[in-house]
This record gives C-alpha cells, sequence and structure tokens, in this order.
C-alpha cells in the first residue's frame, strides 16, 4: 500500500480506478491500495446458516412486551451466570436469542424458533464420546450410553494436514447430529482427509441451547 501527501493531482481523491483504490484522510495522508473483491464464495452450507440467523432474527422481531421483558431477564441471568458484561441491551437480548434460535434450526430445521425462554441457564450431558476408524475413509463415533432426554449429540469433524497437525479451536464443522440410544451407541461419517479432528457437544432440542465443544481425538482414517 502507497502513501503520499496532498498534491494537485491527489489532493482529495478517493474512490476506485482500475485494480487501485484511492483513500483520502482528514489529516492530508492519502493511501492507494490493491483494489480487492471481498470473499465470498456462497456456499450452501453459508447460504444455510444465513438463512437460520435470518429465521431467528424474525422470531426476535416477532415477540411481545412480555416476552421480551423475559427474555431482558434471561439474558442478564445469563450474563451473570457466566460472568459476561451485564448487558441487558436490545443488541445483547437479540445476539442471545439468535443464538439459540440458529442453533434450534440446525436440529430440527422445519420448526418454529421457540420464543419462550428455556426453563434453565445450562444444559448438560453425561455420555462418553470416543472415535475410531470404522473402514477407510470413515470416522465412527461412538457414545457410551443413550443421550439424555431430549438431548442431542452435535459431531464436528476437523480435517488435518498432516499427522503433526493438533485440531484447532474455533476451526471444527458440524458433521451432523445423533441421537445415542440403545440401539444406536454409533454413528459413521465419510470423510476425505487421511488425518480428522473428531469434538462432540450436546444440544438441548427444544432450546438449542448447547455446550462447549469438546475434543474428543483425532483419527487417520486411510491413505
Amino acid at each position: 500500500m502507497a502513501k503520499f501527501t496532498g498534491s494537485v493531482i491527489g489532493q482529495g481523491m478517493s474512490g476506485a480506478a482500475g485494480s487501485v483504490v484511492f483513500v483520502s484522510r482528514r489529516d492530508g495522508i492519502n493511501y492507494i491500495k490493491p483494489r480487492t473483491t471481498p470473499r465470498n464464495p456462497q456456499t450452501p452450507l453459508q447460504q444455510a446458516a444465513r438463512a437460520r440467523m435470518t429465521a431467528a432474527l424474525r422470531a426476535y422481531q416477532s415477540l411481545s412486551l412480555a416476552e421480551m421483558a423475559a427474555w431482558r431477564e434471561f439474558t442478564a441471568r445469563y450474563n451473570d451466570a457466566f460472568r459476561r458484561p451485564a448487558r441487558q441491551s436490545e443488541l445483547a437480548v437479540c445476539a442471545l436469542f439468535q443464538g439459540l434460535g440458529a442453533k434450534f434450526l440446525q436440529v430440527s430445521p422445519s420448526s418454529p424458533v421457540p420464543t419462550a425462554v428455556p426453563g434453565t441457564l445450562e444444559v448438560g450431558d453425561v455420555v462418553r464420546v470416543s472415535c475410531a476408524v470404522a473402514s477407510p475413509g470413515v470416522v465412527r463415533v461412538s457414545g457410551s450410553q443413550a443421550n439424555a432426554a431430549g438431548m442431542v449429540t452435535e459431531i464436528l469433524l476437523q480435517p488435518l494436514a498432516s499427522a503433526g497437525r493438533q485440531p484447532r479451536d474455533g476451526h471444527y464443522r458440524t458433521a451432523g447430529f445423533h441421537i445415542f440410544s440403545a440401539g444406536a451407541l454409533t454413528v459413521d461419517f465419510p470423510v476425505r482427509s487421511r488425518f480428522v479432528g473428531v469434538a462432540a457437544r450436546f444440544v438441548c432440542a427444544a432450546t438449542g441451547q448447547a455446550t462447549a465443544v469438546l475434543p474428543v481425538g483425532v483419527v487417520e482414517v486411510g491413505g
């Protein structure tokens, strides 16, 4: 990025020209930087995520005064319980509602977003999740026992470039949801990467509340 001060040519220039962008600041310093197009590949997964957030926002905008008051009170208790800034602003309430609504729709895409506040602040499960190779190119995720009533296990995967790589927080992606039960304590996922990090979290199907992401392990599935 180039920088220059005012001149007969460059004085007050701003905007784009060809492959560069001119930026003028109040202090008289002007910049020329490459013109770039924001990366927005519009993948099906991105579009689905945006659709869920939009649906959750519409549900939030439909709240009655009584429902909004309940969500403000719930947000205050939530922030206090998890030591977050004690805010009850519309932005804070909306963010919490949208997050829960979007997760709810990820589990139950054809159901309406619930507008009632959850009955509890936290959810969880006692299932111990493990992973192994089912066959070349397929990872098997197992639960030690059935999920608690109303709980769903979200399975997350992270491709790894080599055996020396370790999974990174925030880089897992949802592979699917599974309810562990007496007759279904395993679930298989096909993968393309030779090495895959596996994680899980438990989601309340009725509210969208979820636990933190829990790393399970790394498996070598082939190659």
